[in-house]
C-alpha cells in the first residue's frame, strides 16, 4: 500500500521531508502564495530542494536576526533547516525550524584549506606544498 504522503503530495516542505540531522539550504527566491485556507504567506524557495518553505513568524524572526529585516537581502544566503516537535494547540506536532545561527561560509576556492574547529587553518601536506614549488624556484635555500 502507498504512503498517504505519496498519494497526496504537498508542494511545500514538511518536517517529515527533512533528514533528522537537518539540511543546509541556499535561499533562491521568495514569493507570496495563497494557502488552501485563503491566507497569503511568504514562501521561500531553495537551490537544494524543489519544495518551498511556508514561512512562519518564528522562522522569519530567526532569519531576520541573521540577515536583517529586508527580505530581498535574504536571497543567496544560507540557512539550516531542521525538523523538531513543537506545542501547537496543546499537542506536540512536527515542525520545521531555522537554526538561528549563520552557517559557516562556503570555501571560496578549490585551493582553500579546511579550517579546524580551533579556527586555525589545517596544515599543508608536503604533496600540497610541492604543487606551489614552481613559484619558489628563484628563492636560494
Amino acid at each position: 500500500m502507498a504512503k498517504l504522503s505519496q498519494l497526496f503530495p504537498s508542494k511545500w516542505l514538511k518536517a517529515a521531508d527533512l533528514p533528522e540531522e537537518g539540511i543546509l539550504v541556499t535561499i533562491r527566491s521568495m514569493d507570496t502564495e495563497k494557502m488552501p485556507d485563503g491566507a497569503e504567506k511568504l514562501v521561500l524557495y531553495f537551490d537544494e530542494v524543489e519544495k518551498g518553505l511556508v514561512l512562519n513568524k518564528t522562522n522569519a524572526n530567526a532569519i531576520e536576526k541573521m540577515y536583517g529585516d529586508e527580505t530581498d537581502d535574504w536571497e543567496d544566503e544560507r540557512i539550516s533547516l531542521f525538523p523538531t516537535f513543537v506545542d501547537f494547540k496543546g499537542e506536540q506536532t512536527e515542525a520545521i525550524r531555522v537554526k538561528p545561527k549563520k552557517p559557516k561560509p562556503k570555501l571560496a576556492t578549490a585551493d582553500a584549506k579546511p579550517v579546524k574547529a580551533s579556527g586555525k587553518q589545517a596544515p599543508v601536506s608536503r604533496a600540497e606544498d610541492d604543487q606551489h614549488d614552481e613559484d619558489d624556484n628563484d628563492v636560494p635555500f
